[in-house]
């Protein structure tokens, strides 16, 4: 079943587990004495990134964006603080901004803007209280955070919806139709089908050469079907006709965090549509007539982001 945030640790050699331990350790006590010694120049996250001596390697677009974002908001560099053991120990203060995470990491000593749940079958995996809560992704992340006793203000967004006042690309349309598939539907037969056809646009959360390449490749298009998240709020973003759809079978919960983000923008009527082999370009693009613009105060978002 997709959906699943593999524990990747158990898929490497013992001794590679071992190193990648103390490496994260050694980068995390690096991150400390940053905020120790350089604490106005540095602005530290907790995302679900992949890093390679410190530089993101492109497998997971969304929380990446967490890095690009920031040189729109502050001068501070950010640095991505690494998931280890040294952190029960040694608190640095930390953001959450953009990524499904609020159930991944320790909420102790974080500050939160945007970020949501993955999965409220996972909502007993939040731990810690965080200092503070400036706004979450959408209404089900705050009812369960407020059910956990966690003080959650009502001003929702993802900060990928920002996007269009810092970046604004002059594209010409060359696609009917995009498609962004998240990265566990990438191999399914229906994605490869329908990509075959020249009308068609793949657009990939991972594995991109330049990190601005997602937002012109969703712009290019007409319209663009979406089982990654991400897809579906950057063309929200910018105002590019959208069809949430899933390939195949899904882990319980995992809509959740769909259903987070269309409740932010107003849209409580929106389901997946399911693609099988059945499914045709033609009534996929049927699927844009019906496509609304959502509703959400971004001026608000803006006004409570916690960076400067």
């Amino acid at each position: 079943m997709k959906g699943i945030i593999t524990n990747k640790a158990a898929s490497v050699p013992r001794a590679n587990r071992i190193f990648r331990g103390i490496e994260n350790n050694i980068r995390y006590l690096y991150c400390y004495l940053l905020s120790v010694f350089f604490k106005d120049k540095y602005i530290f996250i907790k995302a679900w990134v992949e890093t390679d001596h410190r530089v993101l390697r492109h497998r997971n677009w969304g929380d990446e964006l967490n890095e690009h974002i920031l040189k729109y908001l502050t001068k501070k560099r950010a640095a991505f603080l690494p998931y280890c053991r040294l952190e029960q120990f040694i608190h640095i203060k930390r953001y959450m901004l953009i990524g499904s995470i609020l159930t991944l990491y320790d909420l102790s000593q974080t500050v939160v803007w945007g970020a949501g749940i993955d999965n409220d079958n996972a909502v007993d995996k939040i731990s810690g209280i965080p200092d503070k809560i400036c706004a979450v992704r959408g209404p089900r992340t705050r009812k369960e955070l407020t059910k956990k006793g966690i003080k959650c203000p009502e001003v929702y967004g993802d900060p990928a919806l920002l996007m269009p006042r810092f970046y604004q690309p002059v594209i010409q349309k060359h696609y009917s139709m995009g498609i962004i598939p998240h990265h566990g539907d990438v191999e399914e037969d229906d994605v490869k089908r329908l990509i075959s056809d020249p009308r068609v646009k793949l657009i990939k959360v991972q594995g991109y050469d330049k990190w601005t390449d997602f937002i012109d490749e969703i712009c290019s298009c007409d319209f663009v079907i979406s089982s990654s998240l991400h897809g579906l709020i950057i063309a929200e973003a910018y105002g590019v006709a959208s069809q949430w759809v899933e390939f195949g079978g899904y882990v319980d919960g995992w809509e959740f965090k769909f259903y987070d983000f269309f409740e932010s923008i107003g849209k409580t009527d929106e389901s997946p549509m399911q693609v099988n082999g059945a499914t045709t370009y033609e009534m996929l693009l049927d699927r844009k007539k019906d496509w609304r613009s959502g509703n959400i105060d971004l001026d608000k978002l803006m006004a409570a982001c916690p960076i400067r």
